[in-house]
């Protein structure tokens, strides 16, 4: 929270961005998105500030999900990162997603990346999906999406979608 104030009085307080602070995360890493404390440890980055970005939608099914907005007007550039998770180099490490998608006559193209900063320009792309639903094609598709990357340091790494 953050609250202004002078010499003249204070302002009105306003909640600023969450920062995650402390140690990467151990391997194996899952989350489930079933709490606020878990969403907030995620950074979501839309470079293209078109507002059309991943969020928090709730429940399908059982499972807590984000989602992300379909821009009619062109691409998405948006990310969804990861807290730190430390990795060792020469080790292999997978990571899975599962996917619902839901439209018709639409293109999905997404990709899984891992990197050291929080700069997508740097992250290393090591699986891409890319899925087209048809006009009468089954409305909602679920698909796990799945890649392995083997690590060339160790330290201290996000993943991203």
């Amino acid at each position: 929270m953050v609250t202004p104030s002078s010499r003249l009085g204070r302002g009105t307080s306003a909640e600023s961005n969450y920062v995650v602070a402390g140690s990467a995360f151990p391997v194996p890493y899952y989350t489930s998105f079933d709490s606020q404390q878990k969403l907030d440890a995620w950074t979501v980055l839309d470079l293209n500030h078109d507002y059309h970005t991943w969020e928090f939608e709730g429940q399908y099914g059982a499972a807590e999900y984000m989602r992300i907005g379909m821009n009619l007007e062109g691409g998405a550039l948006d990310y969804l990162v990861s807290p730190k998770i430390h990795i060792e180099e020469g080790k292999t490490y997978r990571m899975t997603v599962g996917l619902v998608l839901n439209g018709q006559n639409e293109s999905y193209n997404l990709s899984l990346q891992w990197g050291d900063r929080l700069e997508p320009e740097t992250f290393h792309t090591f699986q891409s999906f890319t899925q087209s639903i048809g006009e009468y094609d089954q409305q909602v598709q679920y698909y796990d999406l799945e890649g392995s990357f083997e690590s060339d340091s160790t330290g201290d790494n996000y993943l991203s979608v």
